[in-house]
């Protein structure tokens, strides 16, 4: 697949093959595994079929680098919609050499967003064979566990802009220890002033050197598809929080089927339907007023929208370029 993109966080798709195989409880819905099917394009699953379209797949990228030039600015490419670039088969390890190769030769013009969910087999791939100047390292963060699996391996892949796609979000996330603090705000405030009086939000950072261990972007959505999952939405405000707090940017993709329709004040009050509705339960078991108790209806993707607390949150990581 290689085209413009309804995906709000780039501007182009393509992918060296087709087919996966699931790894994590992100993968439980995936939307690629239908798409496959539909096209008749690779099998999913370790014994499954990888449909190869590696020099395709380098064409794509050399055209979206001279669209780039052409637009005076840089297109932003999610390499590996239909894959992931990373799984481990012996079967893959010369057609991503052909890649790695082609990436490493590329003009400029395009960012090469490289997401997977095999962050170890990411840092081991960088180490013996270089990452190319172009490319951006990201991984798949959907819960707390995952995120302390693969952040500490994306942190080792010295990529100009390293991200998080925390879609879709299946938990909280508490991932500030997980990044140095790169707090900036004005000499003439303290940090808990700056803190106070938006100073210290949203003031750009320098991009730092490949190699830094730093986290630049930060990527939140809830699940689409008829299985999905509901996201809470207190736990894309955590993120953005976080982000914000840090100086990391943050990018709010969609809120997903499901969307919040008030307070639950007791189980008579609310039916849970499944696949219809769903109510979060504090963790002392209760239903009742309070923090942490949301009731869920599914609305649908565009229902649903992008909007966090009234506003959509865009941001891209500052990219300083030699």
């Amino acid at each position: 697949m290689a085209a413009d993109t309804t995906i709000s966080w780039c501007d182009d798709t393509s992918s060296p093959w087709w087919g996966c195989a699931k790894v994590s409880p992100a993968c439980a819905n995936c939307y690629a595994e239908g798409l496959a099917r539909r096209f008749h394009r690779g099998t999913w699953g370790p014994a499954g079929v990888r449909a190869l379209r590696v020099d395709a797949c380098l064409a794509d990228l050399a055209r979206f680098a001279r669209r780039g030039l052409r637009e005076g600015r840089w297109r932003r490419v999610f390499l590996g919609s239909m894959c992931d670039v990373f799984e481990d088969r012996v079967d893959l390890v010369e057609p991503r050499k052909r890649l790695w190769d082609g990436m490493h030769r590329l003009r400029p013009g395009a960012h090469v967003m490289v997401l997977t969910k095999r962050a170890e087999e990411m840092a081991a791939w960088a180490r013996e064979f270089g990452w190319p100047a172009v490319c951006w390292a990201g991984v798949t963060v959907e819960d707390h566990q995952r995120a302390g699996e693969r952040i500490p391996h994306l942190l080792r892949v010295p990529a100009v802009v390293r991200f998080l796609s925390c879609e879709p979000l299946l938990g909280p996330l508490d991932i500030g220890p997980l990044w140095p603090r790169c707090w900036s705000w004005p000499a003439d405030r303290t940090l808990t002033e700056a803190k106070v009086d938006g100073s210290a939000r949203r003031r750009p950072q320098a991009l730092v050197a490949p190699g830094s261990k730093r986290i630049d972007w930060v990527i939140s959505g809830g699940e689409s598809g008829p299985h999905a999952r509901p996201s809470r939405p207190d736990w894309f405000r955590s993120l953005r929080d976080q982000c914000v707090e840090a100086g990391v940017a943050y990018h709010h993709k969609q809120n997903g089927e499901w969307a919040p329709v008030g307070r639950a004040g007791s189980w008579s009050d609310f039916e849970d339907i499944p696949g219809k509705a769903h109510v979060w339960i504090r963790p002392d078991g209760q239903i009742g007023p309070g923090e942490g108790v949301h009731r869920m209806v599914r609305v649908g993707k565009s229902t649903a929208g992008r909007l966090l607390d009234g506003r959509e949150w865009n941001e891209f990581p500052e990219v300083t370029r030699a």
